[in-house]
């Protein structure tokens, strides 16, 4: 045995040595150090985790943590890098090239290219929620490894918005899984390029991220959904609570970490304690009811007019607070005030004018004959039920006949999905750019549509999604916003400020329009 052979095993025996003494073991020799789990309560469940196929606000959360995009949303409401390191655009507008970040690594241990990206947008166009936002693009070619060209077949002024809006994600996935399947995405195909991957999904149960230990993290500073973004836990386990007041007893239990829509009722309780604290996140979501125009009464645009001038938005929004102005507010925009560039207030005289007269002559002038509408609503989403329940006596008033229909999220998304169902509550979340609400109002461009078509809209929606000047796109979405008063594709109840709650031992959470938990520790 040669003299250096010996200095190898001394050395081998005196690291076993040490780790036994000391108890700093690998596997294989003693317990490894317990994982950092942060644990979130939420009050849904999902029936897909497929980030390109819905546009379900908790689907978002979750996929922003296990996706990344080509551009994303920074903290003032605007477009910054996420994969690409930077892009130019061409003259006429028709061209847009984008540099992606080197070696960006997937969860499948594969390094990110442009065949990666070209596959993901391909499939977005086939599958993907918004898909006719993204109609405007005549090619997507790959230049280099690390370089991709999109063509436009004209001029699309909200391209860059299109691309990076969260709503129905247009996430970047492996060519090999993009190009696979048209299909709703299920574990282990739910790859992507973000600072946790997705390890378990039991249904109804809890979704389990773990820290993804080659995320390539991006140099440039943290803001809004980019820049840096650190896994500072080793797991989140985000577990499903349906109840609020059961999410509120896990959190005070220290069963849980973080609570998802809370009563605003328990905000003084939060306040006041010494090992918790309320996170209110203003503005959260656009209280709504939707209808089914692709069938009577709601294919006749008189009633749905009906509904729009007869109920009483601020009894609806007392109900969903219950009682608690703090927590909700009444203007007349599609858009939050906070988005300075996008609020208007056209259809101000129309908004909440609780005309009952005017609304049971204009349900009679429809033709209504009396049948039963089906209205849905969510128990799980207590905001959502709570509005079902104050709206659907008003509307009795008006003269409708009303069966309310309770769901789980899952349950509701069929019944909408195939058109199967006259009214149901839900959420309209920020649109960062307006073009987000696209496959909501312009005719045939998805099936959440539920059949409403005007001429007039789309006109508008077009101007907005081709112009590139700032101001004329701003002009352009408020005389969409008037159209959508004259003929009311849905109906807006109010503005609802959501509160959470966290345990104080949590570190780094910030408030956005969007629950993020990287770059937070406990």
């Amino acid at each position: 045995m040669t003299r250096a052979h010996r200095r190898v095993i001394v050395a081998g025996l005196l690291v076993i040595f040490t780790a036994i003494t000391t108890g700093i073991t690998g596997p294989a020799l003693g317990q490894s150090q317990a994982p950092r789990v942060l644990r979130i309560a939420t009050d849904t469940n999902l029936p897909w985790l497929d980030p390109h196929v819905g546009p379900q606000f908790a689907l978002r959360e979750i996929a922003t943590h296990v996706f990344e995009t080509v551009v994303t949303v920074g903290a003032d409401h605007g477009v910054i890098p996420q994969l690409a390191s930077a892009w130019t655009v061409s003259p006429e507008g028709l061209h847009y090239t984008f540099t992606l970040r080197s070696g960006v690594r997937f969860h499948n241990g594969k390094i990110l290219n442009a065949e990666d990206v070209k596959a993901s947008l391909e499939r977005y166009l086939q599958v993907g929620v918004r898909r006719a936002d993204l109609g405007g693009i005549q090619t997507v070619t790959v230049v280099d490894p690390l370089t991709v060209r999109v063509s436009l077949k004209e001029p699309q002024g909200s391209f860059l918005g299109v691309l990076a809006v969260p709503l129905g994600m247009i996430a970047i996935m492996p060519k090999e899984i993009a190009e696979r399947s048209r299909e709703p995405l299920t574990p282990p195909n739910l790859i992507g390029t973000g600072p946790f991957q997705l390890v378990e999904w039991q249904r109804d149960r809890q979704i389990t991220l773990r820290r993804f230990p080659d995320y390539s993290r991006d140099a440039r500073p943290a803001s809004g959904l980019g820049g840096e973004r650190r896994a500072m836990v080793d797991e989140i386990h985000i577990i499903s609570i349906l109840e609020s007041g059961t999410r509120l007893a896990a959190l005070e239990r220290g069963d849980v970490d973080y609570a998802i829509a809370l009563p605003p009722t328990s905000y003084e309780r939060l306040v006041n304690s010494s090992t918790l604290r309320p996170v209110v996140i203003k503005p959260f979501v656009q209280v709504v009811v939707q209808m089914n125009a692709s069938r009577p009464p709601f294919n006749n645009v008189k009633a749905r007019q009906a509904v729009s001038r007869g109920l009483d938005m601020e009894a609806i929004m007392r109900a969903v607070t219950v009682n608690q102005p703090a927590f909700y507010r009444l203007q007349p925009s599609i858009f939050f005030p906070e988005q300075q560039v996008w609020h208007n207030m056209e259809g101000r005289t129309v908004y909440n004018s609780k005309n009952l007269d005017l609304a049971k002559r204009l349900l009679q002038e429809s033709g209504y004959d009396g049948r039963t509408i089906t209205f849905v609503t969510i128990r799980d989403i207590e905001y959502m039920y709570r509005a079902a329940l104050a709206v659907k006596p008003q509307l009795e008033a008006i003269g409708f006949k009303v069966d309310l229909a309770i769901r789980d999220v899952p349950g509701q998304i069929a019944l909408q999905r195939d058109w199967n169902f006259d009214m149901a509550t839900n959420g309209m979340t920020t649109r960062t750019d307006p073009t987000a609400y696209n496959y909501l109002l312009q005719c045939g461009a998805s099936w959440e549509t539920y059949g409403y078509c005007d001429n007039d809209m789309d006109k508008w929606l077009v101007v907005g999604l081709r112009i590139r000047d700032p101001e004329r796109r701003a002009h352009a979405y408020a005389q969409a916003q008037r159209a959508f008063y004259d003929t009311v594709p849905f109906v807006k109840i109010g503005d609802f400020h959501s509160m959470d709650g966290a345990n104080q031992a949590l570190k780094g959470y910030q408030v956005f329009f969007q629950r993020r938990f990287w770059n937070v520790s406990k």
